[in-house]
């Protein structure tokens, strides 16, 4: 006698699913649709044997961003002019280096003088920038950028973050997610930097000038003969503030930070090329 009333309850409560179901996808579209579509488009100058092997592999990854607002268009200027700067050897991602890749090319010329055409297609020469969306939202666009170079002798990578305000289109420091003093992180970063042994060098007071607490009580920094910002090397995952550290080492690392400092700082993650690992 009481089946009816049960098939009635168990048919409501599936149709009562089905539309939270169909609310919640409707919402997540709604949302999804409010966020950038990012396209990595590969400009690719690889330069190959008369077999179609690559003797030297060169490409630059190049994030674009859909949409005709202002600050899509500010974004897009930004890794236009990272890109020509890659190629003619002055900007961000080779440190601003003029002849970066005259000098590659020059250094493949003549190793392929030297070796034959044949023997470089066996371990190319490589210098490339990858690009990956490491975080976006309605408000919020990070990408990630690493460039890595083998002329012949060690290889190398360095990393670069960009983060975009995606309603100005200016790239943003990382105090947006975290208030943090310049000092306390400069402090809390130089012993986590020594008791790591992430500096190759020895000299370690050059070190802590460099990296540790400034006069001026803020986040820059000298390298290479110009002023960085900490709070501007770095990108963003959702989670940790991934701090680029390219001034401290030949081959770059990435921290991955939590945001906070004194006893509170922690770094989740060191990360070098393929070797990733938890810190001391």
């Amino acid at each position: 006698m009481k089946k009816p009333a049960f098939v009635a309850v168990l048919v409501f409560a599936t149709l009562l699913s089905a539309a939270i179901i169909f609310l919640v996808m409707q919402i997540g579209i709604a949302a999804s649709e409010d966020m950038p579509v990012v396209e990595i488009q590969r400009m690719d100058h690889t330069v190959r044997a008369d077999s179609g092997r690559p003797e030297a592999v060169i490409y630059y990854d190049k994030p674009i961003v859909s949409g005709d607002s202002d600050a899509v268009a500010k974004i897009n200027v930004y890794f236009d002019a990272l890109y020509e700067g890659w190629l003619s050897g002055a900007c961000r991602l080779n440190h601003y280096q003029p002849g970066s890749m005259d000098r590659f090319l020059d250094n493949f010329n003549d190793t392929k003088d030297a070796l034959g055409s044949d023997v470089m297609t066996v371990v190319p020469l490589r210098y490339t920038v990858d690009a990956e969306v490491t975080y976006v939202d309605e408000k919020i666009l990070s990408i990630r950028q690493i460039v890595f170079w083998s002329s012949g002798g060690p290889s190398g990578y360095t990393y670069f973050g960009s983060t975009f305000d995606l309603e100005t289109g200016e790239t943003v420091p990382f105090t947006r997610f975290s208030d943090v003093d310049a000092d306390a992180f400069r402090n809390d970063l130089v012993k986590f930097i020594l008791k790591n042994e992430m500096d190759s060098s020895t000299d370690k007071t050059r070190l802590i000038e460099r990296v540790g607490p400034n006069p001026r009580h803020d986040f820059i920094y000298s390298f290479e003969d110009r002023e960085w910002r900490f709070d501007e090397e770095y990108y963003y995952d959702g989670i940790s503030i991934c701090l680029t550290l390219n001034q401290i080492n030949a081959s770059g690392y990435v921290v991955k930070w939590n945001g906070k400092t004194g006893k509170a700082f922690k770094i989740f993650q060191i990360e070098s090329g393929d070797y990733v690992h938890l810190p001391k």
